[in-house]
């Protein structure tokens, strides 16, 4: 299964993409834990490959995404605010 998975950042209204850090992982981060402590890699969870972040984000997880105008500012989404497209 192919997907294409973006959100919208609360604050800054930028449109985001899912994408794997440099080690080919994904970062999704636990819905209990308090918007100030999203950014702080004690508090990821790394699925290792699209399949596995798309199974997080179904139950509830935030994920770490990618800003698509510039490629390098990242931002923890919401779960509300992620929409995910499957193609078989």
């Amino acid at each position: 299964m192919e997907y294409v998975v973006v959100g919208v950042s609360s604050r800054a209204k930028t449109i985001n993409r899912l994408a794997p850090r440099p080690d080919g992982k994904f970062v999704v981060i636990h819905p209990d834990v308090p918007s100030k402590e999203r950014h702080h890699a004690k508090n990821y969870t790394w699925a290792n490959n699209t399949d596995e972040a798309v199974n997080f984000i179904r139950d509830g997880y935030h994920a770490r995404m990618v800003n698509v105008e510039n490629e390098q500012a990242e931002d923890v989404i919401i779960n509300e605010n992620i929409k995910i497209w499957e193609f078989p």
